[in-house]
């Protein structure tokens, strides 16, 4: 189980490399990430990994990970309608400019 934990995690640091490009284009279109959400994007990947380890294992399941992130989701959607306006995505409430 091990080997499947750490290739998940190669994966997930490979993916934050990624991020800080994906994340430029984002603000240019948008007008920038929610200040939460570039916050979790600066954090160490262990940093990150702890706040997901409910139970202090020393690894994170699949159902910690989607969790982690659909509770980040949630805090995004103001409205709660299952998508993140433009707005909710700048920290402000939807149908405001």
């Amino acid at each position: 189980m091990r080997p499947v934990v750490a290739a998940s995690c190669a994966a997930a640091v490979a993916a934050f490399a990624f991020l800080p490009s994906a994340r430029a284009a984002t603000e240019m279109r948008t007008g920038g990430p929610p200040a939460e959400y570039v916050d979790y994007l600066k954090m160490k990947p262990m940093q990150a990994m702890h706040m997901m380890d409910a139970g202090e294992k020393g690894y994170v399941t699949k159902e910690e990970f989607q969790k982690f992130h659909d509770e980040l989701f949630e805090r995004m959607d103001k409205d709660h309608d299952g998508r993140v306006s433009a707005e909710e995505w700048r920290g402000g409430k939807p149908g405001k400019k």
